[in-house]
């Protein structure tokens, strides 16, 4: 097939990292309230039905184009009163001050309470320009932490196998994070703080599933019996034992993903949905990627045979 052949050769890889990096400089990431910060206000629905104090908060927002990221309930206990309070957060970068003092304003009008009165005035509050919990420094531990795994990791492979069989693992886990990111600036996926953790995950997995089929080559190279095979040859053996293996263990984890989205709900879900995209690579990239990168790279050690020294001795009679 057609497909196939892209992906060995790395063309499907490469556009995709094209259209990523020209997403990341033409729109950047599509970041979350945890990074851009915004508004914040708590509105006392005490009482109001709370679908239909949802509905009124709804109604104001979508009035003025606002996106909520969040909106969460809480029950306040003041000696024998029990107020009911909805807390809203939602994003804006236009026109910050005059929006949030239109929201409010509406608000009011909306629950029926009297902003001038000084009782009604505490049932909604408002935190505007509150600031983004996390930066940059998400990507950058996240990916310090990734460095120091692999680099460990590729140590280990060189001592126990070869330099091919560790640079090539190491560039297979660089470029499906790589591909994630991209994926995720491509289908424009909200990133929040748990970016930090999909981007160690799919590291890890992509460690796990390309030393499967490394050690698998590994293994059949340092097998007598393919003494003459090349590595091409060496890489359908491989592929013929760990294909399966990797396909199952890398459907298995998205599955458990995809279980873990509906649990969690909106809660980690675009960190769910970046680490199931780097699964499907780092099963793409260790099935076809990671061997055909091997197979050019890779030089068996040929083994000298041994020359016995003779020495011819004289017979003297």
């Amino acid at each position: 097939m057609n497909l196939i052949k892209y992906l060995k050769n790395g063309v499907v890889s490469a556009i995709i990292l094209a259209i990523g990096l020209a997403f990341l400089l033409g729109f950047g990431f599509n970041k979350s309230f945890d990074f851009t910060g915004g508004t914040v206000f708590q509105v006392n629905t005490t009482t109001y039905e709370t679908q239909n104090a949802k509905n009124k908060i709804y109604n104001v927002l979508n009035r003025h184009d606002l996106k909520v990221y969040s909106m969460s309930f809480n029950v306040v206990e003041d000696s024998s009163v029990e107020d009911t309070f909805i807390t809203v957060k939602y994003q804006i970068t236009n026109n910050v001050d005059a929006t949030n003092t239109a929201v409010l304003e509406e608000l009011f009008t909306a629950f029926g309470y009297n902003s001038n009165d000084s009782i009604e005035a505490s049932y909604i509050t408002m935190t505007p320009n509150l600031a983004g919990a996390y930066g940059t420094a998400v990507f950058v531990n996240a990916f310090l932490a990734v460095l120091v795994a692999v680099v460990a990791c590729g140590i280990y492979l060189f001592a126990r196998f070869n330099l091919t069989t560790a640079v090539v693992l190491i560039a297979q886990t660089i470029l499906d994070i790589a591909i994630m990111l991209s994926i995720v600036l491509i289908a424009r996926i909200e990133i929040g703080g748990m970016i930090g953790v999909a981007i160690f995950a799919t590291a890890l997995t992509s460690t796990i599933l390309g030393f499967v089929m490394l050690n698998s080559l590994n293994r059949q190279a340092n097998d007598a019996n393919n003494a003459k095979k090349s590595n091409n040859e060496l890489v359908k053996l491989a592929f013929a034992k760990q294909s399966k293996n990797i396909f199952v263990f890398g459907l298995s984890i998205v599955v458990a993903v995809l279980i873990l989205y509906f649990v969690c709900g909106t809660m980690a879900s675009s960190a769910l949905i970046a680490f199931a995209f780097g699964v499907l690579s780092g099963v793409v990239s260790a099935t076809y990627i990671s061997p055909s990168l091997w197979a050019l790279a890779f030089k068996p050690k040929i083994k000298q045979p041994k020359i016995k020294n003779t020495v011819e001795v004289e017979e003297t009679e």
